[in-house]
């Protein structure tokens, strides 16, 4: 019986709708709203994953050049950093595959696990760069 009503009701809501074109154009520019949305937090948060990626792509090449001036532990040492960037690059570009695949359908689950992968590249980031300026400091290179 709870079925029947529920259908009754939206079978009224919807001829109603049918009736007055008004609630035909609020709905069509609420749907235009959400996809102007999502178009505008996906591209937020792409803009935001290449600019974290340029940040460790300056790291890697600065990295390199201080390899050509250390000797063989520094070397050892800048290697090991430079695998651990390479590794947070790599998952960069996954988060990246992400959100360019993502749907609007799939946008809050997309969102979701970009954001985490996200605070966790940077806080091993923030970790690293002190790091990096711990192993340098008084290095003139």
């Amino acid at each position: 019986m709870k079925v029947l009503n529920l259908a009754l009701v939206l079978s009224f809501g919807v001829a109603l709708m049918a009736c007055n074109p008004e609630s035909k154009e609020n709905v069509e520019d609420e749907m235009a709203e959400i996809k102007a949305d999502f178009e505008a937090e996906k591209a937020q948060m792409r803009a935001d994953l290449v600019e974290l990626q340029n940040e460790i792509d300056a790291e890697l090449q600065d990295l390199e050049l201080k390899k050509a001036d250390a000797d063989a532990e520094l070397t050892m040492k800048i290697e090991e950093m430079e695998a651990e960037l390479q590794a947070e690059a790599k998952e960069l570009d996954a988060a990246l595959k992400k959100v360019d695949d993502s749907t609007e359908s799939a946008w809050d689950d997309v969102k979701k696990s970009v954001n985490k992968t996200t605070a966790d590249i940077e806080a091993e980031w923030n970790k690293f760069k002190g790091n990096i300026d711990d192993l340098f400091d008084g290095d003139n290179s």
